[in-house]
């Protein structure tokens, strides 16, 4: 990110908003390189769009200023890379589309601890049915609905509230009326109902696992070394306990990955992020054991 000469060299700039609303945000450079994309365009200038130079700032004029003033709150932290982050509600809005406008901006600078965060506000949230067709609408236009975090979200909240929205008024005179609002609400139905339909598919299809009762595993480890030596590594277990999405941390790493991963903002969620972390899916409980007892002769 290029530097004028009024700037000193620990200092960079984002430009948030249009000329009406815009603002100006002066940010430390060890803040900005937490995040990886935009590190990349500080440590390579050259690579940044020009459609997101102003005055050697970074331009973002279509993202609200206060998601910006948000985004600078997390990446300042102290304790950034050690504890999860909350928001700040000195900073927060009553703009229902502000969570998620914030988790579109994180995801695309791959800022892993606010899309997170921001995530979590989303699955807290109920909304009135005319706010929810603005969401899946906003949603929609900014590609959101692609990425697997926000789609699974998405395609939970619908099937959770099913019957408010079969019975919404305001639903049924927004499909009436036509329009893009009501193609992409649709779209967006069909493609949650696609969705559990293959998730259903799937869970008739997936092989019941077995698992030895523990006693067994004991008597034969007492003669088989080799089973102690796994079961140390954990082998023996079907699923090693994973870590909470929301204790994971944005990691920057060396130049070399950042030059492999440099991201464009008009990306898509997908090719931004660095990764997107499903939840696991409960195991079927394997089959009773039928245990067949010989006549007697």
């Amino acid at each position: 990110m290029h530097q004028d000469s009024a700037q000193t060299a620990s200092e960079g700039r984002i430009i948030a908003g249009l000329e009406n609303s815009q603002q100006v945000f002066h940010v430390p450079i060890v803040a900005l390189k937490r995040s990886a994309v935009i590190k990349g365009y500080i440590d390579d200038p050259d690579s940044m769009p020009e459609s997101l130079r102003k005055d050697g700032a970074l331009y973002l004029p279509n993202c609200d200023p206060e998601v910006i003033r948000t985004l600078i709150h997390c990446l300042k932290r102290e304790d950034y890379s050690s504890s999860e982050y909350e928001f700040d509600v000195n900073l927060r809005t009553q703009d229902p589309l502000f969570y998620i406008k914030t988790y579109k901006l994180a995801m695309t600078l791959a800022v892993e601890s606010l899309s997170t965060a921001a995530l979590r506000k989303m699955k807290s949230r109920n909304y009135d049915t005319q706010t929810f067709i603005e969401i899946v609408a906003w949603a929609e236009a900014a590609h959101l609905t692609d990425g697997k975090q926000f789609r699974g979200w998405l395609d939970a909240y619908i099937a959770k509230h099913s019957e408010t929205l079969r019975e919404s008024r305001v639903l049924k005179a927004t499909i009436m009326e036509g329009g893009s609002k009501a193609w992409v609400f649709c779209l967006v139905l069909m493609s949650s109902l696609s969705h559990a339909m293959e998730e259903l598919s799937t869970s008739r299809h997936e092989p019941t696992r077995r698992h030895p009762p523990p006693d067994s595993v004991s008597k034969r480890s007492a003669s088989d070394p080799s089973i102690i030596s796994r079961a140390r590594h954990g082998v023996l277990y079907s699923q090693s306990p994973g870590t909470s999405p929301s204790l994971k941390r944005n990691s920057i790493g060396g130049d070399e990955q950042h030059q492999a991963k440099k991201r464009n903002l008009k990306a898509t969620v997908e090719d931004a992020a660095n990764s997107e972390d499903e939840e696991p899916r409960p195991h079927k409980s394997s089959a009773p054991e039928v245990v067949s007892r010989k006549r007697r002769s």
